[in-house]
């Protein structure tokens, strides 16, 4: 388990003035972005507290590619969860959209989970639920949920074990609402396609959607499809080429007399 740490209360001082941007702090050490989060949200002792041993958890994942299982062993990562800089960004994105209530799909070592449960401490958001039938598997072993655990970030966290053509239907007929969502699941294109179709009508008008992995034909495509089909915006960061990222602005233009409009998407090289 570990140490309570002693919750910051000054916001770092860069040496150089001209540094002390807000993307300097959203790429600086845990400690600075700890400090930076506490001072310009204004947390309490107590969630200053939780984002700092949250932000410590996923450094110490990255540095050591270590993690601990359900049963108590500890198992080298091997894979490649996202990319540091990615959670970052998903820490960021979700903390400016003030998130209350987020769904993921896939959940693995738990990452990008906890990059987004440290903002619902921040926001005093409700909820995160992620879908993944196989954390329980040989391969993950329960790691995400020992890292959520770990990170202190286990109040708002609800894990659903159904694949999510499943779960992503129950949760539509239940009238559930998202402002922020995360694909990151089965990397094949129908699978993508039917995450994002359901998340489309889950998603709140102006809420933001996330896809990892654009290096991906498959993601690409669904891209295409949510811009020109359902009515969604592209709003790309450079520092991080791997997300696809977009906000729901509209309905999307869908006549059925036109289907070259709607078949558009899937011209897509690779």
């Amino acid at each position: 388990m570990m140490a309570l740490l002693e919750a910051p209360h000054t916001m770092y001082q860069c040496e150089d003035p001209m540094l002390e941007t807000e993307g300097y702090f959203w790429r600086s050490s845990t400690e600075r972005l700890a400090k930076y989060i506490t001072d310009k949200y204004q947390l309490n002792p107590t969630s200053s507290c939780i984002v700092f041993d949250a932000l410590n958890v996923i450094e110490q994942f990255y540095r050591t590619r270590k993690s601990i299982t359900c049963s108590g062993h500890t198992i080298d990562v091997t894979s490649s969860p996202i990319l540091a800089e990615e959670g970052r960004v998903l820490l960021r994105l979700a903390i400016n959209e003030r998130v209350q209530h987020t769904l993921e799909v896939g959940f693995g070592f738990g990452m990008s989970t906890c990059h987004l449960l440290t903002a619902h401490e921040v926001t005093g958001g409700l909820e995160h639920l992620a879908i993944d039938p196989l954390e329980q598997s040989k391969y993950y072993q329960g790691c995400g949920l020992m890292n959520v655990f770990q990170a202190r970030l286990g109040s708002r966290f609800l894990w659903i074990k159904e694949p999510s053509n499943i779960a992503l239907p129950r949760l539509l007929s239940s009238r559930n609402q998202f402002d922020f969502c995360f694909i990151d699941g089965s990397h094949i294109f129908g699978d993508i396609f039917v995450d994002s179709y359901y998340i489309n009508f889950l998603l709140g008008y102006g809420r933001v959607l996330v896809l990892h992995d654009a290096w991906l034909s498959a993601t690409q495509t669904v891209r295409n499809i949510l811009i020109t089909n359902f009515g969604f915006r592209e709003e790309p960061d450079s520092s991080v080429p791997n997300l696809v990222i977009l906000r729901k602005v509209g309905e999307g233009k869908l006549d059925w007399k036109e289907f070259s409009t709607q078949f558009e998407p899937f011209k897509v090289s690779g």
